[in-house]
């Protein structure tokens, strides 16, 4: 082994060091999901603003159109703060099968929050997002320090579906929020910027570390 490679290998040590760290000293672990067998119900993730503030023109008598495009990214919980829901979201999923109301139980969801809302002439406004999940209940068992076993426990994941093309939109409903004309200017489209599709690298779980990782060590080796 040379010393560059020696070089490298620690690097990547030193880089995903801390995550491991965090995740074995601050979250237990769950393997087993005594599902309660009652069907899933749907809850609410708090709201998020998904467009920029809009003033329809009280000069003309026509509506407008108020729009949020963009790609939102999603995750799962449960009620134990202590329990990693990342982890745990893969047991639920085994554990419920086919009763899930998407194609699986995900740890965390990317997907289209696209939507329209009509202006009223002299109307400002912005747009919120609140997305669904669904969730089941029951308890735990074969958990690691910080949770006991039989602790009831209630899983939620983002719910979604597939549009015509494929792609992942999130399921949810819109509200107009109104503001005063000065504020438009400071309430910009968060997702302005955003190129469809770039919602994927929203989070940094372990696999984002990995990919960081190792974008860091090959500009290092070239």
């Amino acid at each position: 082994m040379n010393m560059q490679s020696l070089q490298v290998i620690t690097l990547l040590s030193l880089l995903l060091a801390p995550l491991t760290s965090a995740q074995s000293s601050n979250q237990a672990n769950c393997t087993v999901f005594n599902w309660d067998h009652n069907e899933a119900y749907l809850k609410t993730s708090p709201p998020q603003r998904v467009s920029g503030a809009e003033t329809c023109s009280s000069n003309k008598n026509l509506t407008c159109a108020l729009t949020a495009a963009g790609d939102a990214r999603y995750i799962a919980r449960t009620n134990l703060t202590r329990l990693s829901a990342t982890a745990f979201a893969t047991v639920v999923d085994e554990t419920v099968g086919n009763a899930t109301l998407t194609e699986k139980f995900s740890d965390s969801t990317v997907g289209a929050i696209d939507g329209t809302r009509v202006l009223r002439p002299g109307q400002s406004a912005y747009l919120n997002f609140t997305a669904y999940q669904y969730c089941y209940t029951g308890t735990v068992e074969g958990c690691t320090a910080g949770v006991k076993n039989r602790t009831a426990v209630e899983a939620c994941a983002p719910l979604y579906h597939a549009s015509a093309d494929d792609s992942v939109v999130l399921d949810g409903f819109y509200t107009v929020v109104n503001v005063s004309q000065g504020e438009v200017g400071q309430l910009k489209d968060p997702y302005e910027n955003q190129q469809r599709g770039d919602g994927a690298a929203v989070g940094v779980g372990k696999a984002g570390w990995v990919v960081m990782a190792v974008g860091v060590v090959g500009a290092l080796v070239v």
